[in-house]
């Protein structure tokens, strides 16, 4: 069982967004199946308890973008580029402000949703970057799936600089500040201790994942760090699994060192203050979501091999 040095609680308006989830599952084209099975994931409860103080109509919002990822996700993970690519342009077209008339599948609309929605919350400067984090995580995806259709490992050494961009964390990252009301100043943003927390942010998630979606991933999934490891090393996977513990562990004592050194330097006030704290928010949610709360990887937590 995985623990971090900070706790936080889940939003008060849960059963009301929980119930406004499930109106919108019901009405979208998918199995009875897959509508229970997107159920039983419960995925608004990581925003619900990353963003547990902002106003339900931000927290409403994350979960349509939520909803999104899963159900993409779900439906092309697998699929080759020649059919995904396509799709995933007019993904991007959409977050660019564009309308197609001709939508290759009703998840745009759900896009649509999020994008006209978001507006009023964001400046021109922060949805850019938005924006870009948004392309580069289906571009990399394309890249993902054909690693996958060929069941072929990427290479250890740049599997976190690549689940960086590709995992679409850098996405929940930046809406810390749509939910804070506040964005963060760019300069502060680009300061090398401000980006390398988030990088550790974002490898701790990573690795969070892998941990606890090992077993669901031993015999299809090539994107994992202890399948990988086992894979280069030729070694027991208990003795990879060890080392994707130890790997998540040194992040996180490198994401408090960070932080220290962040309380110590010249840019720390009460906002950057609040951005870190949502950084441990989204970890603790993370965790607590997968471990506690979600159906989506059966018995949370790795099996014994």
């Amino acid at each position: 069982m995985i623990h971090y040095p900070f706790s936080f609680l889940l939003h008060p308006e849960i059963g009301h967004i929980h119930e406004e989830v499930a109106s919108w599952i019901a009405t979208f084209p998918i199995s009875n199946e897959d509508k229970e099975r997107v159920m039983v994931s419960k995925f608004e409860y990581l925003p619900a308890r990353a963003f547990a103080d902002t106003s339900a109509e931000k927290l409403s919002l994350f979960c349509r973008l939520s909803l999104f990822f899963f159900l993409n996700d779900d439906l092309y993970d697998h699929c080759p580029q020649t059919i995904v690519e396509p799709i995933y342009r007019q993904y991007i077209a959409i977050m660019e402000g564009n309308n197609p008339e001709k939508k290759v599948n009703w998840l745009c609309d759900q896009l649509l949703l999020f994008r006209e929605s978001l507006q009023p919350y964001v400046s021109h400067n922060w949805y850019n970057r938005f924006h870009q984090h948004f392309q580069e995580y289906l571009l990399l995806s394309i890249q993902e799936n054909n690693f996958r259709i060929a069941h072929h490992f990427p290479d250890l050494d740049h599997y976190l600089s690549w689940r960086q961009e590709a995992g679409a964390m850098l996405l929940c990252i930046d809406y810390i500040e749509v939910a804070q009301g506040k964005e963060l100043d760019e300069t502060i943003r680009q300061h090398p201790l401000v980006a390398a927390i988030i990088v550790a942010t974002n490898n701790i998630s990573i690795l969070c994942n892998d941990i606890y979606s090992l077993s669901k991933e031993i015999h299809t999934e090539v994107f994992n760090y202890a399948l990988i490891y086992q894979h280069e090393n030729h070694c027991d996977l208990n003795v990879a699994y060890q080392n994707l513990r130890d790997k998540h562990d040194a992040e996180v004592d490198t994401f408090m060192q960070l932080r220290s050194a962040l309380t110590q330097s010249d840019i720390w006030n009460e906002e950057l203050n609040s951005y870190v704290v949502g950084l441990e928010k989204w970890m603790h949610a993370n965790l607590t979501w997968m471990v506690a709360d979600s159906g989506r990887y059966g018995q949370a937590g790795r099996k014994k091999h």
